[in-house]
């Protein structure tokens, strides 16, 4: 069910074309689901503006995503006078106002936590990115799934805030009626093996008599549980134990907490601690748009090696052989490689 077209970026990449034709003002705001999507978007976009471009307008593009500097991000709230090329000006040769128009291809981040000011123009492909647990495979990850319904009247209600407004659907009706009516609570979607251990160092021992706001499935408790008591966190009362409340103190998954405690007993805690810290990052790489990466490594595929906990040290041996003073950047608090394509230090 839901939004069933699978080539949506194109979709919505037309859609905005077709809007920038028309002669009313007013700024895009365009929802996708990630990262990728975006920057594809938004070198589509570009790319069709060189082809279309037209002397009495222009189309300033803006991606906006978490992973984005405040700097970048920032950028969305600027007057599009501030955001045009270098050599570009505000007028015609005749003296006549161009319409500059700002095309902010977001997250579902721009939902509800930001405001774009101005924007006429949502466009929806009905999607959104969510974390999801898997307890077959015992790993949470980001899965692309339908919006709700609240969250796409959510979506058309940021058009037209200070003035009419326009949303366009990149699904049918039908799709739409298919949709969930609300969006599903993130704590009934993931790994609750953390939540359940900080109950447990509060002193609440009855997790599934806690009256949670939104309350989680049994089975979700009770694979917390099942997952503490595997690490020792908990005994076979459910009590929590003197492990589990160091366990606890750590700002981490209790899984990795657990594994920092075992290594500093068999003197490996500087390799495990460097394994930890990457695998707590969303990603280690800062991936540049799809120009640059395309320019700097060609369309090369990633070779098998070895797992993916040995590839990650390696990564960060690697790096410190390369910049032994704390990277390119000078310093561990920058990007290692200076950005493109390089190590995600900030984490």
């Amino acid at each position: 069910s839901g939004p069933s077209n699978s080539s949506y970026v194109q979709a919505a990449v037309d859609v905005i074309l077709k809007i920038h034709k028309k002669d009313e003002e007013g700024h895009i705001l365009v929802f996708l689901t990630g990262q990728d999507e975006i920057e594809r978007a938004c070198t589509l976009l570009r790319a069709a503006m060189k082809d279309e471009s037209s002397p009495d307008r222009e189309l300033i593009v803006l991606p906006l995503y978490a992973a984005l500097t405040s700097e970048q991000q920032s950028k969305v709230f600027k007057h599009p006078k501030h955001l045009l090329p270098r050599g570009a000006s505000e007028t015609m040769p005749d003296g006549s106002k161009r319409l500059l128009r700002k095309c902010v291809i977001a997250t579902n981040i721009a939902e509800t936590s930001i405001t774009v000011p101005q924007v006429r123009f949502v466009v929806d492909a009905g999607y959104v990115k969510q974390k999801a647990y898997d307890p077959n495979r015992g790993m949470e990850s980001l899965v692309v799934v339908p919006s709700s319904k609240i969250a796409s009247l959510q979506r058309a209600g940021r058009a037209g805030r200070t003035g009419p407004g326009q949303c366009y659907r990149l699904y049918t009706s039908e799709c739409f009626d298919h949709m969930m009516e609300e969006t599903v609570p993130e704590i009934q979607r993931i790994n609750l093996a953390n939540t359940v251990l900080y109950l447990k160092a509060l002193g609440i021992h009855d997790i599934l008599g806690f009256d949670f706001l939104d309350p989680p499935s049994v089975d979700q408790i009770m694979e917390a549980l099942s997952q503490l008591h595997t690490l020792r966190a908990i005994d076979h009362t459910g009590y929590i134990t003197s492990l589990g409340r160091q366990m606890s103190s750590f700002p981490l998954e209790p899984n990795l907490a657990r594994m920092l405690i075992q290594a500093s007993e068999v003197n490996c805690l500087e390799e495990v601690t460097t394994i930890c810290a990457m695998l707590s990052a969303e990603s280690i790489w800062i991936t540049p748009p799809p120009p640059a990466r395309e320019a700097r490594f060609g369309n090369k595929s990633t070779p098998a090696g070895p797992p993916a906990e040995s590839r990650l040290q390696m990564n960060f041996k690697s790096y410190g052989n390369n910049y032994p003073s704390g990277g390119a950047n000078g310093g561990r608090n920058g990007s290692f490689g200076g950005g493109n394509g390089g190590f995600n230090g900030s984490q």
